[in-house]
C-alpha cells in the first residue's frame, strides 16, 4: 500500500505527537486524505465514542458523525475567525443534507466545545422543522 500513497513520515510522526493533522496523497487518482489525531480531551474522547469505525486495508479508522463533524467544522469555522467559507457552506451543507441530525446531541456537542453560538446561527434557518 506504500507504493500507492504518499505520506510524509515525519509529518505523521509529528502530527501523532502534537495531536494535529496530517494527509496521505492517493498518487494516481491524487485524492488527498486528511487524518485527524484524536485529542486527549474530554470532547474530542466523545467524539471517538460516538463515531464509526471502518477497516479499510486492514487498519481501523474511526469517522465523525455528522453532528461531530458538523462541530468540529464549527470550531475550525471559530478559530479562524469565523471568517472560512468554506467551513461555513460545509456546516449548512451537513445541516441540510441530514435532515435526521440528533439536534440534542448536536447541541450537547456544541456547548462542550463552546460554539453553541454559531451553531445557532447555522440552525436559524431550520428553525421549527
Amino acid at each position: 500500500m506504500k507504493s500507492e500513497f504518499y505520506v510524509d513520515e515525519s509529518e505523521a510522526l509529528r502530527a501523532v505527537a502534537n495531536e494535529s493533522t496530517f494527509n496521505a496523497i492517493h498518487l494516481s487518482s491524487s485524492l488527498k486524505v486528511d487524518f485527524f489525531i484524536a485529542e486527549r480531551a474530554p470532547f474530542a474522547r466523545h467524539q471517538l465514542k460516538r463515531g464509526q469505525e471502518v477497516q479499510i486495508a486492514g487498519a481501523p479508522l474511526n469517522f465523525y458523525s455528522p453532528e461531530d463533524l458538523v462541530v468540529r467544522k464549527l470550531m475550525w469555522f471559530k478559530l479562524g475567525g469565523e471568517t472560512s467559507e468554506r467551513q461555513w457552506r460545509d456546516v449548512l451543507g451537513i445541516i441540510k443534507m441530514n435532515p435526521d441530525l440528533d439536534r440534542r446531541l448536536l447541541r450537547e456537542a456544541a456547548r462542550e466545545a463552546e460554539v453553541d453560538d454559531v451553531l445557532n446561527r447555522a440552525l436559524e434557518p431550520y428553525r421549527g422543522t
